[in-house]
């Protein structure tokens, strides 16, 4: 995606750095520098799933006292 342009604006897409909160994952995304547009390419995205797919093999674990 080099020198690539932004599809709704024509701006100048930028590879950035981003983190979603609510599952606390990092990525990497090209972002408009004019409108804010945020894209992945295809090797981004397989990345990005490769992550929330070891998110999803994560158990919740609750420890309890059983007994005296």
């Amino acid at each position: 995606m080099k020198d690539k342009k932004c599809p709704i604006c024509s701006g100048k897409m930028i590879k950035v750095k981003d983190k979603i909160q609510e599952d606390n994952v990092d990525f990497e995304a090209y972002k408009c520098s004019s409108c804010g547009e945020e894209l992945l390419d295809m090797h981004q995205l397989q990345g990005l799933a490769i992550k929330y797919r070891e998110l999803r093999k994560a158990k919740d674990i609750t420890f309890a006292k059983w007994g005296n």
